[in-house]
């Protein structure tokens, strides 16, 4: 897969509205342990959430004469996060009017909570799928919402795309589907060819490797 389609995915997977404070740090947002990332859904504030924090971006490595690593380092900003009204906080949170989606939680799932508000704007349809088959597949990253990306056993670095009709099973946390960095899969797929050019593993089935 060509570098330039890969960038393209990856910005389609952040789902990222506004542009960062500094460096190269997508719009997100942190809860305790949990870390979110910006769409373009709007949200209507509900109960207050403490604790919230914008983390500092500190994306930009800067060493010195002796390879020393001098990078700045920027704080985290505190701020008022928002319940979403029928929403777990652990899959979503609300933040200047906008939904920020937890990682490695799917909204591309029938089953998530927000999945209708999330198709509504990412009808993103692969066509020309070949035969199906297995691949076994490892996550270099906890997943943002959209195309997954996978590194393969047999050596690819390609991207699993979910849809509604997608069964992902063996692998929650806290009764959700979830999928964490490192985690290896084996997928049911389809190669599709993808809207962007190149093609894509559309998954029906997704289990614990």
């Amino acid at each position: 897969m060509k570098r330039s389609l890969l960038a393209v995915f990856a910005a389609l997977a952040t789902l990222a509205v506004a542009a960062p404070a500094q460096g190269a740090c997508i719009a997100s947002v942190r809860l305790g342990a949990e870390s979110y990332v910006g769409s373009s859904i709007p949200a209507r504030d509900g109960a207050a959430l403490r604790g919230g924090v914008i983390p500092g971006c500190n994306d930009v490595v800067v060493t010195d004469a002796n390879g020393n690593d001098v990078s700045p380092r920027n704080p985290d900003t505190p701020i008022e996060l928002h319940r979403i009204a029928g929403v777990p906080a652990r899959l979503a949170v609300a933040y200047n009017g906008r939904t920020y989606f937890a990682r490695g939680y799917l909204p591309q799932l029938a089953s998530h909570h927000l999945h209708a508000a999330w198709a509504q704007r990412n009808r993103v349809e692969p066509s020309s799928c070949g035969k199906p088959w297995f691949v076994r597949a490892t996550l270099p990253i906890s997943p943002t919402p959209g195309p997954i990306p996978v590194h393969t056993a047999g050596g690819r670095d390609t991207f699993l795309q979910l849809d509604a009709r997608s069964e992902v099973t063996g692998l929650d946390r806290a009764g959700f589907p979830y999928l964490a960095e490192g985690q290896g899969v084996r997928a049911l797929v389809r190669s599709c060819s993808s809207v962007f050019g190149g093609r894509v593993l559309l998954a029906r089935r997704v289990t614990r490797s």
